[in-house]
């Protein structure tokens, strides 16, 4: 993203996986040091998210499901680092079905590709672990 702010041009770059991985990076490119906030947004599912700033962790402040304000005089080089904290978790697929959850990492929902439909507890569910040199998020389910 580019923009001018008060007459100087800035540049903020995001580097990630998302949303395969949580890691969300952005690199700040001034002309000349300035001041102006940042704000950035904590997904709902994101509790203990980090935010740190040129290495250094911002306070916890930050509430998942808000904009979390970061200010600063920048200068080319910052650098601010998300941790958004994907945990895998459960969720009522609605009240009515209360015992019928989905399997959540993060933003993204996990289902199983089977001819039959998978019958597992929620304890294998949550002990489900990511498939070794998988860049799509693939999960493998405990078996027995």
């Amino acid at each position: 993203m580019r923009w001018t702010q008060d007459g100087t041009q800035v540049s903020l770059t995001q580097r990630s996986r998302y949303p395969f991985d949580g890691v969300v990076k952005f690199d700040i490119t001034v002309s000349k040091p300035t001041e102006f906030a940042i704000h950035l947004w904590i997904p709902a599912w994101a509790e203990g998210a980090s935010i740190f700033v040129n290495g250094k962790p911002l306070p916890a402040s930050e509430v998942p499901g808000k904009f979390v304000t970061i200010r600063g005089s920048w200068k080319k080089g910052d650098r601010i680092e998300m941790d958004l904290r994907m945990r895998l978790r459960l969720e009522a697929i609605d009240a009515q079905h209360p015992q019928t959850v989905a399997l959540l990492c993060g933003p993204q929902v996990l289902f199983a590709i089977t001819d039959a439909p998978p019958v597992v507890t929620a304890r294998q569910l949550l002990a489900a672990k990511k498939k070794l040199g998988s860049s799509h998020g693939k999960l493998r389910l405990p078996v027995g």
